[in-house]
């Protein structure tokens, strides 16, 4: 069974010749047809014909193999750029409303910012706090009959502790132990 391992176009199976060839009585003009055959065949080189066309083929196949290849990585390539385009137009998207939201949430603060600032005055007026002292507090102003002036002696002020106070610090058993023996 002598068959080359080389692709076989198409879909039929490869017919395989068998080892021997069965003898037949043929008249002697057919055999001697099939002789002159066999040698015209043996004559021409048909390993080197399909040697010849099979490298040409394998030349071809690698070209376009190599094409194809080219063809692939161009497309990934490309798929990969139109990819990180729309990842990176995403991102920048989202950064965006990120931005807006944050400059929304500024405002707001500024404005509250501004209304308590604008509470804050009108409540450190003093026209307001006499209002609020009069009104909700039942407070009313000193007469000059109300005013009583005392004189102090200089025994009632607060005079500074004379003894001095120990403060223990924390200290771990050994070092307590320690100090007590020295």
């Amino acid at each position: 069974m002598a068959y080359s391992n080389k692709y076989q176009y198409g879909t039929s199976p490869r017919k395989i010749s068998p080892e021997y060839r069965p003898v037949r009585k043929q008249s002697t003009k057919t055999t001697a047809r099939r002789q002159q055959q066999t040698a015209k065949k043996s004559q021409t080189p048909r390993t080197s014909k399909k040697a010849n066309i099979s490298l040409a083929q394998k030349t071809k196949l690698r070209q376009e193999r190599r094409m194809k290849g080219r063809v692939i990585a161009i497309v990934l390539c490309l798929f990969i750029m139109l990819f990180v385009i729309s990842y990176r137009s995403s991102l920048i998207s989202q950064n965006f409303a990120n931005i807006k939201n944050l400059k929304n949430e500024l405002e707001t603060l500024e404005k509250e910012n501004q209304q308590l600032s604008v509470g804050i005055e009108a409540a450190l007026n003093l026209n307001n706090i006499e209002k609020i002292a009069e009104e909700k507090l039942g407070m009313q102003k000193l007469k000059s009959d109300q005013i009583v002036y005392l004189n102090l002696e200089k025994e009632d002020y607060i005079q500074p502790a004379s003894e001095e106070v120990v403060m223990e610090e924390n200290q771990n058993f050994i070092k307590k132990l320690i100090s007590k023996i020295f």
